[in-house]
Formats: structure tokens, C-alpha cells, sequence
């Protein structure tokens, strides 16, 4: 599923573009191409000559806004087969509805597919860096080890970090302890739980983050069509793309030199063949969802009955925003 050539050993010229290389709101567009050597910008100018001697691989965005590969600082790969299975709840009843330390253990196969098609929707919508505090609960380094496969593979740079907790969810929240029975206090967790068996703080993996689009920053570029609506009129790139942009104008998507998306096709794998695996795994995800929901559905009273608590403990000053 990978892409056969080696990124690392060539030149990537993004030729044609309208780049946006500052970030005040009355930015201008500035016509330049953009070299990339060995994942790194070595040279912008107007127009850039292939150099002799090198392959390079030329991305044509000619008339297209081009800006610096966008970070997602807040993401949990571990959510991404959930999407669309709850209205809004109180964080503390969510926790129970959707973290892993309330699920069966996941498989291989399922870690590595949902950190994938997760990847994908980052990726289309020009991030070409994430943050993913994953929660792998019971921790198995084989699953950490397909996180970073999945991101290896499919071209997105990633800091991934695991959720890791030294006490136990029951003791962290406000009265829970107190409201609960006691013989339902081994069910309760949030986000992550103590384990024992593994040091998790041995696991972390960090990369270097792209930020700007000048020589000697990473080659993470993304590339957007100026026709469509949110841009149209081009009154300022910066604010608009901030305000009006949610992803749809995304049409090329450039990660450490290497084309990842193209014409707003995905190029290191088989996007049908991820969409069938994650379409083949979720049915079992489903059936597990059921039945935690079912379960969790008893625990309401009490759960809100913690929530009336904390909301009516005098803290000293008002939480509400109307300031009444």
C-alpha cells in the first residue's frame, strides 16, 4: 500500500502557486515556486529551474493558494470510528460512552485501520501534522507499534503521545465515590486508567513540527483552489481561510517533500481498500458500542446526580458566563 518511490531521494518543485507566507490579516498572495530537497524548502523564487543532476518531481498548483502544512494540536485517533454516534452529553457521562478503557480489547487490525482513515480526514483537510494523544487500553506496545505504522504509511507527521494516568478515573471526578455503590465503582473510568503492567511513559514517539513556508523549514505545503466559494472574493487569504475555508478547497498535500494528496487524490495507499477495511471493522465496533451505551444508560442517575453536586458546591465565584 505504500508508495514505491523513496521520498527522501528527490526534489519536489511546487511550481505555479499563489503562496501566503505571512499571517497578517492583510497578507498578500506572492507568485512563487517552491523547491524542496530531502523533505527540507531550500529555495522559493519566482521561477525555479529544475537542477541538473537531481530527479525532481514537479507538483503543478499553478493559479492555486499555496500556505504551510496546518498542525491539528488536539486529536485522539482512537475516536475516529465513533463519528456520529451521540448528541452532546456531560464530558463525564461521554467518557463512559466513548474512551477505550470501557470497551472489549481492540485488535491489531482495528487500531491500525481507525489511526488510518482518521490520518485521511487530517489530511484532506490540509493538515499534514497531528498531535494524537491516543489512549491504548489495555496497553499493548503491538498497537502503538500499528499507530506508527498507520502514520508511517499512509505520509502524515505525527507526535504521538499515549494518554497515561497514575490514578484511577473514580478517584479524579467530584463525588463520584460518594454517589455511587460501591459495587459498581470497578465500571467507572475516564480517559485513561492505571496499568501496572507497562511503563507507557517508555512509549512516545515526537517528530519536528513544519510552520512556515521559507527555506530551511520542513516541505509541508498544502494547496487550494482559489475558485472555491470561501475565497471568492479573495478579500484577505489569512482571515479567510480562518473564518470561511473548512477543507473543502483542499486539492494537494505535501508532507516532509513527498505528494500525499494530488488533485485531491490520496497517492501513498488505496483509498477504497481503507474505506472497505474500516466499512468491514465497524460492525463489530458497533456491537460493542450497544452494549457499553446499554450499560451506561443505568449509571444516568447517578451520574447526574454527581453533576447537580458539583454544579451547586459554592467555589467562590460564579460560573456562569452571564456573570449573574
Amino acid at each position: 500500500m505504500n508508495d514505491d518511490s523513496p521520498h527522501d531521494e528527490r526534489d519536489l518543485l511546487v511550481r505555479g502557486g499563489l503562496v501566503l507566507r505571512d499571517t497578517a490579516v492583510d497578507s498578500r498572495l506572492e507568485p512563487l515556486d517552491i523547491r524542496i530537497s530531502d523533505g527540507v524548502i531550500v529555495e522559493l523564487a519566482d521561477r525555479i529551474e529544475t537542477p541538473p543532476g537531481r530527479e525532481v518531481e514537479v507538483l503543478d498548483v499553478s493559479g492555486k493558494l499555496v500556505i504551510p502544512g496546518m498542525i491539528n494540536s488536539h486529536y485522539h485517533s482512537h475516536d475516529t470510528l465513533a463519528k456520529g454516534t451521540l448528541e452532546e452529553e456531560p464530558l463525564e457521562f461521554w467518557r463512559l460512552l466513548a474512551l477505550p478503557p470501557q470497551f472489549p480489547p481492540r485488535t491489531r487490525e482495528e487500531v491500525k485501520a481507525r489511526t488510518l482513515i482518521g490520518a485521511y480526514e487530517n489530511l484532506c483537510s490540509g493538515m499534514t501534522t497531528v498531535q494524537d494523544m491516543v489512549t491504548l487500553f489495555p496497553f499493548e506496545p503491538d498497537h502503538l507499534d500499528a499507530v506508527i505504522e498507520a502514520y508511517e504509511e499512509i505520509g502524515l507527521r505525527a507526535v504521538v503521545g499515549l494518554q497515561y494516568a497514575d490514578k484511577k478515573g473514580i478517584t479524579t471526578i467530584p463525588y463520584w465515590e460518594d454517589v455511587f455503590p460501591s459495587e459498581l465503582h470497578g465500571g467507572l473510568s475516564t480517559a485513561a486508567e492505571p496499568d501496572k503492567k507497562n511503563d507507557q511513559l517508555a512509549y512516545l514517539e515526537a517528530t519536528y513540527l513544519g510552520e512556515s513556508l521559507e527555506v530551511g523549514y520542513k516541505g509541508d505545503v498544502v494547496a487550494l483552489d482559489l475558485a472555491d466559494p470561501s475565497f471568492v472574493p479573495l478579500n484577505s487569504p489569512v482571515r479567510q481561510l480562518v473564518y470561511a475555508e473548512s477543507g473543502r478547497a483542499v486539492t494537494d498535500v505535501v508532507v516532509d517533500g513527498r505528494v500525499v494528496i494530488k488533485d485531491r487524490a490520496l497517492r501513498t495507499m488505496s483509498r477504497d481498500a481503507l474505506v472497505e477495511q474500516v466499512n468491514e471493522l465497524a460492525p463489530k465496533y458497533m456491537a460493542d458500542f450497544r452494549a457499553v451505551k446499554e450499560r451506561t444508560e443505568k449509571l444516568r442517575p447517578y451520574l447526574l446526580e454527581a453533576h447537580r453536586r458539583t454544579w451547586s458546591a459554592d467555589v467562590g465565584l460564579n460560573r456562569m458566563f452571564t456573570g449573574e
